[in-house]
Formats: C-alpha cells, structure tokens, sequence
C-alpha cells in the first residue's frame, strides 16, 4: 500500500520552472521503503535546496564560511533571523506545528494522520523531514533549531523528528508530552552511536 504526501503549491514555489514535475509526482513510499521515483526527486531535491541555500547565503556574506570565525558570525546571523531564504522560520514547535498545518491540505492531513506514530517519521523520511532539515534551517542554525540546543537535541533528523511527531500527536488530539519525545529521540541517538563505534571496532 502506498503512502503520498502533498505540499501545496507554495510549499516548492521556490524551483520555479522545476516544481510543476515536483508537484505532479510526490514523494511515495511503499511500506516505509522510497520508491526509485521518490529517490530520485530526493536527490534532486537535495541538490536544488544546497544549491539556492549556499547562493543566497554567500550573497549576503560575500562567500561561504573559510574560519570558525566566519561560520560563527553567520550562525549568529542567522538564529536571529524571522525568515532564511525567503521562508518564514517558525519562533516555536507551535508555530512549527501551525505552519505545517498551513503548507499542507487536508487530504494529506488525514492521510498522515491516519499513519501508526510509529511510523509516522519513517514514511515521510524523505520528503517531510527532508524539507524540515532545509527550509526552516536546521542545518546551518536557525532560530528554531538554536531553540532545542537546551534540549539537547542538535542533529538535525532528531530536530525534525520530535517536529513531525508532535504534528501527527496535534493531528490526532493526543498530548503532544514533548519532553518524553526528547528522551526517547535521545536514547535512539545515543544507541546508534553506540552501535556505530562497535561496527567500528570490529573492522
């Protein structure tokens, strides 16, 4: 059974001339597996988002970060910012929650809601998060990510995680409990590097 999520058109207004392909074949995913057309776009949606991202971020620096002191002045910069590439940066998980709510219609409201919690993340690995991690700058620093930092929460994928979960919790009325996400994203993380460094180990 497959799974599709829709932005609305605003959403990918910025591909310009690309985004009707875009809009006309989403991200689908079969069993929580992409599709070779979902990969694909994320690839292509990968290159599109780097490439506008480092374009309209060394026009304003004159050029990508060379020394920590750079990068350090351009993060500043942009954790105070209300927008980032002309994409409104939510101040909170509400206003995250919110916005999504906004970007989506109804139809893929339902259909995402309709999801097991447990699967809600992994089925939209590569769209929803994708965009999350990109469009609302949790790579580079935005003031949404520099918000979790108290949380710990610093990686990117584990930042869009607690962001989609706590919108399928809002979607279906379910207390969003916010902190019981952070500490069981966390320990998820935690284990992966574990398992990572005893890979590691026995190469």
């Amino acid at each position: 059974m497959y799974t599709s999520f829709n932005f609305s058109d605003s959403t990918l207004s910025c591909f310009s001339g690309s985004d009707t392909w875009f809009r006309s074949k989403p991200f689908i995913l079969s069993n929580g597996i992409a599709t070779l057309p979902a990969i694909i776009k994320f690839i292509l949606l990968s290159c599109l988002t780097l490439a506008t991202s480092i374009q309209n971020l060394s026009a304003q620096f004159d050029g990508p970060p060379d020394t920590p002191e750079e990068y350090a002045k351009q993060y500043q910069w942009r954790i105070a910012q209300e927008t980032l590439n002309g994409v409104y940066i939510p101040a909170n998980l509400n206003e995250a929650l919110a916005e999504l709510d906004r970007l989506t219609d109804e139809e893929s409201r339902i259909s995402f809601a309709a999801l097991p919690e447990d699967q809600a993340f992994r089925r939209l690995f590569h769209s929803l998060r994708l965009w999350i991690v990109n469009k609302w700058g949790l790579n580079g620093g935005s003031r949404l990510s520099y918000l979790f930092h108290d949380l710990q929460l610093k990686h990117p994928d584990d930042l869009a995680e607690l962001i989609i979960i706590s919108w399928h919790r809002k979607l279906n009325e379910r207390p969003i409990e916010m902190k019981e996400s952070v500490t069981r994203i966390l320990e998820a993380r935690r284990e992966a590097w574990r398992l990572s460094k005893e890979k590691k180990k026995q190469r």
